[in-house]
This record gives C-alpha cells, sequence and structure tokens, in this order.
C-alpha cells in the first residue's frame, strides 16, 4: 500500500549557497525517506496554524539526505525562518 499523505513534523529551514544566488531547503528526517524518496508530491508548509502550498515538489538526495527545495516567490519569508521549524504535509499526485 502507498502513503498517500504524510505529515513530517519540524523540519528547519535552511539556505545554500549557488553559483547564481541562494536555495531554500528542508532536510528530510531519514525515519521518513522510505516513504517520499523518488515521488512526487503536492507540498503544504504549516508556519504558526497558517497554511501555505508550496506546490509540486520532488524530494532529491543531497549527500546521504533528501531534501525539498523550497520556492523562491517566498524568498523573504524563508530568510525570516532560517534555523526555525516548521511543518511540511505531503499529498501524493
Amino acid at each position: 500500500m502507498e502513503i498517500q499523505q504524510l505529515l513530517i513534523p519540524k523540519v528547519t529551514v535552511s539556505k545554500m549557497r549557488k553559483k547564481n544566488g541562494h536555495i531554500y531547503y528542508v532536510y528530510i528526517p531519514q525515519s521518513y525517506t522510505e516513504y517520499i524518496q523518488y515521488k512526487k508530491w503536492n507540498i503544504i508548509a504549516v508556519l504558526n496554524g497558517k497554511e501555505i502550498p508550496l506546490g509540486p515538489r520532488s524530494p532529491f538526495k543531497h549527500g546521504n539526505n533528501l531534501i525539498v527545495t523550497l520556492p523562491l516567490a517566498y524568498k523573504d519569508l524563508w530568510e525570516s525562518l532560517l534555523g526555525k521549524e516548521i511543518d511540511l504535509i505531503f499529498l501524493r499526485i
């Protein structure tokens, strides 16, 4: 049976430098890796009780971990949340 939705609580917002700017992302805890890897999900961030749709995303490997990039359209929001925890809802597409 395949999981259709999943809540991943308390993931930390981080920033990584790239050649042409920055990306914002969250690491997926290893205990969730087997459920979500290599699949496309519609992701919703939950911040202080508010839901922010992040759209379709595919987690990918970064070293030994999976990460999910966060949309740059919310750059100011991610800057204010660097190092803070958010919850993510993954809905199977």
